[in-house]
């Protein structure tokens, strides 16, 4: 397991050079970052939101919590990631929802790759880029579990058409369904 706890409060990203369709709405997506231009990568948390919401968490204390899991559909299966953060000026639980293909090796592997990491990173950036404050957190979110029991169930699995898989699974279920499953 990575150890990539940040012993030093000076840490900078330049978000410049990552896709535009990034920063449009409020998401969480895992990227390969490195910090201070180091050469050492790990996947961190981008967490975008409007400018006015985004500067609510500064000096806020924040949880997160995680829930993933696959659906079944015609066309193969899809495996969800529910990222909930707490608004930090309502306290409302917000939910963003990561849909990845579980027989995409390049999709399932950044996932995989957080899941090993000892510490968790979150950036909230505003939609011009701008880095608002950053989080840490332990990772006990028993991702890499999760990961490793989907792959073995979809193992002999087919993948027909993702998109398709993808709208039959959107409209089989709501993030909010989800979350009771």
């Amino acid at each position: 397991m990575l150890d990539n706890k940040w012993e030093d409060g000076n840490v900078e990203f330049d978000l410049s050079k990552l896709p535009s369709n990034l920063f449009t709405s409020p998401r969480i997506k895992p990227l390969k970052l490195s910090k201070n231009n180091s050469l050492e990568e790990e996947v961190m948390l981008l967490h975008t939101q409007e400018k006015k919401n985004a500067k609510e968490f500064i000096d806020r204390d924040i949880s997160i919590s995680v829930k993933s899991g696959v659906i079944y559909t015609s066309n193969g299966p899809v495996c969800f990631i529910l990222f909930s953060f707490p608004d930090p000026a309502t306290g409302d639980i917000y939910t963003y929802e990561n849909t990845i293909n579980p027989k995409n090796h390049d999709e399932i592997s950044v996932y995989k790759q957080l899941a090993d990491q000892k510490y968790w990173h979150v950036i909230i950036a505003d939609y011009d880029r701008n880095v608002v404050t950053l989080f840490e957190f332990s990772n006990g979110y028993s991702l890499k579990d999760s990961l490793d029991k989907i792959e073995s169930a979809c193992q002999d699995m087919h993948v027909s058409d993702f998109k398709a898989a993808k709208a039959e699974y959107e409209k089989m279920y709501s993030v909010e369904q989800l979350l009771e499953k």
